[in-house]
């Protein structure tokens, strides 16, 4: 009967500190801040490729007329 008793006891604490533990865990805070950032930051990661998609052949149109007007500045310079 002794140990029967003390048994129930131990299953008491542990789910007592098991309690304790999910407690504090869902009140815990501090790792909030980080994960906020992250997902602000895939978004911001997910907004940047679409409109580098959107863009993409824009983007390479000013720099193909850019290298051309280059070449032909330095092409001229050289005869």
């Amino acid at each position: 009967p002794l140990n029967c008793s003390s048994r129930m006891a131990d299953e008491t604490a542990g789910r007592l500190n098991m309690q304790n533990f999910l407690t504090k865990l869902w009140n815990d805070e501090s790792g909030q801040d980080l994960v906020e950032y992250a997902l602000l930051l895939a978004l911001i990661a997910v907004a940047a490729i679409a409109v580098i998609g959107l863009l993409g052949g824009s983007i390479r149109e000013v720099f193909t007329e850019t290298q051309e007007e280059l070449d032909g500045a330095l092409a001229g310079e050289a005869t």
